[in-house]
């Protein structure tokens, strides 16, 4: 990947004397950063542009090339590509749009250039992008205008799916916290894709942040495995949240697993911070530009009370706290203000100093203090004053506290737009525009430095279970008529899932004998596998205490689902010894296209999709990140026992969450499984899953993770 980035001499194949012609904005490009290597326009005719002369080949130039950018109509592609294979080009740029985004003829042009590019071993960019720009190489191939002070040198690098993005990532924080490193814009993807660059980006020493924009991912797992690797943080701005599902869910976990709820949970497992708002990504490599938080007490100074209170709020909104200043740092800061006070907490109000030289005497003091982790600053623009220092060199004197104590200083600075607009651009050490984005910036870092701190405890070796399961799963898919329920009850009771495994009658007259032998009262469900929730077509009957009440409830549950469902097998009726106590919840899995198995987690029952209390994990988890899942949930604390109840026991629950990971690991073929309800019981006690569903495809799902185990 870094001969896309460091080249030598690049070829621009669509270039003409024509000043006007967009293609020729890539030289223009290159000319204006004042790349130092050899360029070589290529056109349909020989000419000049910009003091370039223009070859009408790339057999004319006689000399190596080391990346051809290409910006001719689609249909010409495959021919400069096999042009560039045969001059041993092996590296390049297709700009050009018209493939695989714009219908049959298109998709045809897209395979047909991608087995050129196999053909010549061509790694390409591209189609449909703007290229890369690499600041230290001084390379710039968009073929919109740019100019030096809009790709300024700094430790981000971005790798995006739109080139707009790509654009306004790279002014913006050339203008708002000294620049960036690479910038690449993709496009279709259809060779060179996210993961090639994210791999290449965590080991590059220029790249300290990496932002990744994306419309699709080419390999959510991959994703995720490469992401948790990396010692430097991500941030992913996914878009295109609202695509439909193509597939009719069919269990709750499915229902509820939308595609952007599992890329949510699998980003966050990754360790990899997700942006909503272009803004947003901007504000998250600001706050991340700056050292580390260490906890989440801050201190929030202002020279004015309202955006200190507005701090305050905004700390609390986000789940950070206020330190504890001690009395005698208080006082010290009250006595030394132009108004002396005696009544300074925490925030901090600033509003008697307009010495700049006292305010970083307070700031270094304050975030000197152990219990301080960071300190949101909110000033005036100290051309306001008589004071010591400009302003550039007070938020210079700023960056140096803050990197000599190594603790974050987020800076608001009150000014007008344009002496504001001229301090960020000369000014490489971030600020924000508002309180709440100083705070959000901090907030940003304590949710990224949890995730650097979180344990991983081996997962549990389940070879005899799978053995076991594995003799199961085959039986059952031998036997067509094999009820889904009762396979998923008994795959995962063979991996030491507690379950109340029912037994299938097939008449009354059997139903009769399984309730005797396993004692009244029973539970009594249909068995179909038309039917998924049995409880919406009338096919669940509880608390049958008799022979008498069995046969009224056979004969009622049957008339009414043949009434209210669609079902053209009917294997019989399910019966389990009825279980009244414990706390319903659900466990369930699926197979999602991008990142393959997923876990849930929620309060169960039927009502489990209209509370949608629910989290995610893709599998397999270790224990730690079971209990992650079930604190997640907001009805956890039922769980921990309140008004008076024991606790239930939580433990088990995380142990089973761990188990169906795996199972769902090791079975690729399964594509959905619920077990709904589970009975939790207090703790101790452990739990039991009395009904499940499970659907499995004949082709499973290619498992990348699989050797972790």
């Amino acid at each position: 990947m870094k001969r896309f980035f460091y080249p030598k001499s690049i070829a621009i194949s669509g270039a003409s004397a024509d000043q006007n012609k967009v293609t020729n904005n890539v030289i223009a490009n290159l000319l204006e950063m004042r790349f130092q290597g050899e360029i070589f326009p290529i056109g349909k005719s020989r000419g000049e542009i910009r003091g370039l002369f223009i070859h009408k080949s790339l057999k004319e130039i006689q000399k190596d090339i080391d990346l051809l950018v290409i910006m001719v109509p689609a249909a010409k592609v495959p021919d400069i590509l096999c042009e560039a294979g045969e001059a041993g080009i092996n590296r390049a740029v297709i700009i050009t749009d018209g493939f695989n985004e714009s219908g049959e003829e298109g998709t045809q042009l897209a395979k047909k250039i991608t087995e050129i590019a196999e053909k010549y071993a061509i790694r390409f960019i591209g189609p449909n992008c703007q290229g890369v720009i690499c600041s230290d190489s001084d390379v710039c191939v968009p073929f919109a205008p740019l100019f030096k002070h809009q790709v300024k040198k700094g430790i981000v690098s971005i790798v995006t799916q739109s080139g707009s993005i790509g654009w306004i990532g790279a002014s913006a924080l050339s203008h708002e916290m000294g620049g960036i490193s690479k910038v690449a814009s993709i496009g279709n993807k259809l060779d060179v894709d996210e993961l090639d660059l994210l791999e290449y980006l965590i080991e590059d020493p220029e790249t300290k942040i990496i932002v990744l924009y994306l419309e699709s991912f080419s390999d959510g797992r991959r994703l995720f495995e490469i992401a948790k690797r990396s010692e430097k943080p991500i941030i992913v701005f996914k878009s295109n949240i609202t695509g439909k599902e193509s597939q009719i869910a069919l269990s709750h976990t499915a229902a509820l697993a939308s595609d952007d709820q599992v890329a949510g949970a699998a980003l966050a497992q990754a360790g990899i911070l997700r942006a909503h708002t272009t803004r947003e990504m901007i504000e998250m490599c600001k706050a991340l530009s700056v050292p580390l938080i260490r906890g989440k007490d801050l201190a929030i100074m202002a020279g004015s009370g309202g955006l200190a209170l507005i701090g305050e709020d905004t700390a609390h909104r986000l789940e950070l706290s206020m330190a504890q200043l001690s009395e005698d740092l208080l006082r010290d800061i009250g006595a030394s203000g132009l108004w002396k006070r005696q009544n300074i907490t925490n925030p901090v109000d600033l509003g008697g100093f307009f010495n700049n030289l006292d305010i970083l005497k307070v700031v270094e003091k304050v975030l000197s203090q152990d219990e301080v982790d960071g300190i949101a600053l909110s000033l005036f623009n100290t051309k306001e004053y008589n004071s010591p220092l400009t302003c550039l060199e007070f938020l210079t004197q700023i960056e140096k506290i803050s990197k000599t104590i190594s603790k974050p200083i987020m800076t608001h600075l009150v000014s007008d737009h344009f002496p504001l607009a001229e301090i960020k651009i000369s000014n490489r050490f971030p600020l924000f525009d508002t309180m709440e984005d100083a705070v959000f910036a901090l907030s940003v870092q304590w949710k990224y430095r949890r995730m650097l701190k979180k344990a991983r405890s081996p997962y549990p070796n389940m070879e005899k279970e799978k053995k076991k399961a594995r003799g199961i799963f085959a039986k059952a898919m031998d036997e067509n008529s094999y009820p889904n329920d009762l396979l998923a009850m008994e795959l995962v009771s063979a991996y030491g899932i507690s379950c109340a495994i029912p037994a299938l009658a097939v008449d009354l007259e059997e139903a009769r004998l399984i309730a005797k032998k396993i004692g009244f009262p029973v539970v009594m469900k249909i068995s179909s596998p038309d039917i998924l929730h049995k409880t919406d077509v009338g096919g669940v009957r509880c608390d049958i205490e008799d022979e008498a009440a069995l046969e009224k409830a056979f004969h009622e549950m049957m008339t009414e689902v043949k009434k209210r469902a669609k079902a053209n097998n009917i294997y019989g009726v399910m019966l389990q010894k009825m279980i009244s106590e414990g706390t319903e919840l659900i466990l369930g899995g699926k197979h999602d296209k991008d990142f393959g198995p997923v876990i849930m987690f929620g309060m169960g029952g039927i009502f489990v999709e209209a509370f949608e209390d629910v989290s995610f994990r893709l599998a397999p988890i270790c224990l730690e990140e079971a209990y992650g899942m079930i604190e997640e949930v907001r009805g956890h604390t039922r769980l921990q026992g309140v008004r008076g109840k024991e606790p239930l026991d939580i433990p088990s629950l995380a142990d089973a969450l761990v188990r169906l990971s795996i199972l769902l690991m090791d079975f690729p073929e399964i594509t959905e499984v619920d077990l709904n309800p589970i009975k939790l019981f207090e703790k101790g006690k452990g739990l039991v899953v009395v009904d499940g569903m499970m659907n499995a495809s004949p082709h499973p799902f290619k498992n990348t993770a699989a050797k972790q185990l």
